[in-house]
């Protein structure tokens, strides 16, 4: 009974270091996220045709979406 009680509390341990390290790997896709919008808004201040800015913008979302697959 000790010995089940051990296993539990291990299996415990590491779901709660999985359930912190799939926390991690989501907070650092939202900061990278938000850290790309933040350069596209720089250059989007920087950009003087209507054209380079709609052609930078379906970029920058063709990016993301494939660093999400």
């Amino acid at each position: 009974m000790k010995n089940h009680l051990k296993i539990i509390i291990k299996e415990k341990m590491h779901l709660k270091e999985m359930i912190l390290y799939l926390q991690y790997q989501v907070l650092e896709e939202k900061m990278q996220i938000l850290e790309n919008m933040k350069c596209f808004m720089g250059k989007l201040k920087t950009w003087k045709k209507p054209e380079n800015m709609w052609h930078h913008f379906l970029m920058l979302i063709q990016t993301e979406f494939i660093s999400w697959a």
